[in-house]
């Protein structure tokens, strides 16, 4: 049976899973839990994996090149930093006056657990998912890093195929999508779970989505509705990649594939555009939509450069420490050096897109020469780049 009909037939006998039991999802009256989030970000998460901007502050992992978090390292755990981006003041997510942060018991920014490296914010409160004794829950703490308590326990079979996954929460519910490589008949397959569990003691997951032969995932959220891209490397090369795109009313509870074929080339990052009528996808060199209206691709640009993408703008990299920013017509906007104070005048750091802010650009720059770490903000319109927190070991300065 060839790929796509095994596709067709998971997604047929999902969606039939899916349908009965919409009748059980709960309908949130006036404004959608997470929508307001939404609709700053369209999703609230940063494209980095370890970060997420809530109501003007990027939550996020300290990273570095090589080494990791040197607080981590000491403790076997990292700690989750917050900057606020008005002032440029970041500190350790603890309120605990004298706290060491990591080198002693107690600190309230080492989150519970082995966390897998994904956190998400949700009415006022930190979540993450962390294994404890071969076992996987789901924590939540206030945002100054204080009361932390389990929420419920997940599925371990289900995280197990997680590979660190992605996070959100919806109308008081829990969604992670993850992708992992399992044995199926004596061969390596490549799976892709979509699951969603309500936010309560002793809940159970429901399956939304599985599918194999899948080598990348993303997800966003808009208004209410869960948008996921799976990709697939065709035979032919990186040009041939096969897309499957879904969208789930997180309220209804109702299962939709927009698209099930060719896309015109891969993708790091998705972004639901600020309209609602399409989806933004971005692979650095191109830029391309899906349309929500008519379920058809239409290629941007394809400029051979590196870079990220925004509604209406983006970042392009085209030296070692040279950037520009540019309109979706490829009209230059802004463009200068990444040196700000901190930054390796050599060039000599790893590049990480955190994700675009109140029209902004936000990278982690990672040394490859010590476990120094900063965090750039390019500002398009104001034409500036600033500092905005760097760090190394277990210090950390902010910008100013």
């Amino acid at each position: 049976m060839k790929k796509s009909k095994v596709r067709q037939l998971a997604v047929i006998l999902l969606t039939v899973i899916v349908l009965s039991s919409a009748a059980c999802a709960r309908k949130a009256d006036g404004p959608v839990p997470g929508e307001r989030e939404a609709e700053e970000d369209r999703g609230a998460w940063a494209s980095f994996p370890m970060g997420v901007f809530y109501d003007g502050i990027l939550y996020f992992y300290p990273e570095s090149s090589p080494g990791g978090n040197e607080i981590a390292m000491d403790v076997d755990k990292k700690i989750v930093m917050a900057a606020d981006l008005d002032t440029l003041e970041t500190f350790p997510l603890c309120g605990k006056p004298e706290c060491t942060h990591g080198r002693s018991g107690g600190c309230n920014a080492v989150l519970d657990g082995s966390v897998q490296e994904v956190f998400t914010v949700y009415n006022g409160r930190l979540y993450w998912v962390a294994m404890i004794k071969q076992r996987h829950f789901l924590y939540s703490a206030e945002l100054d890093g204080s009361n932390h308590r389990e929420v419920t326990e997940l599925d371990h079979e289900l995280e197990m195929h997680m590979g660190g996954g992605l996070i959100c929460i919806c109308n008081d519910r829990l969604y992670r999508l993850g992708t992992d490589s399992c044995i199926v008949n004596g061969a390596v397959v490549d799976t892709v779970t979509l699951y969603e569990q309500p936010l309560e003691k002793n809940s159970r997951p429901n399956v939304i989505l599985r599918l194999e032969q899948s080598s990348n995932v993303m997800m966003k959220l808009a208004g209410g509705t869960l948008y996921a891209a799976v990709y697939d490397v065709g035979e032919e090369g990186l040009k041939a990649h096969h897309v499957t795109l879904i969208a789930y009313d997180t309220e209804a509870g109702a299962f939709d594939v927009l698209f099930d074929g060719s896309a015109p080339c891969g993708a790091d990052d998705m972004l639901v555009a600020q309209d609602g009528k399409s989806i933004l996808f971005s692979s650095g060199p191109e830029l391309f939509s899906f349309s929500l209206e008519d379920k058809s691709f239409s290629v941007l640009l394809d400029t051979g450069d590196a870079g990220f993408a925004s509604d209406g703008m983006r970042f392009i990299i085209t030296s070692k420490t040279g950037f520009r920013c540019a309109d979706h017509e490829d009209n230059t906007v802004f463009e200068g050096e990444l040196q700000a104070e901190g930054s390796d005048p050599e060039g000599s750091y790893l590049k990480r897109y955190i994700g675009f802010y109140n029209g902004c650009f936000y990278l982690s720059l990672d040394s490859m020469k010590d476990d120094g770490w900063r965090i750039l903000r390019i500002d398009p319109q104001n034409k500036k780049v600033e500092l905005v927190c760097s760090g190394r070991g277990n210090s950390v300065t902010s910008g100013s």
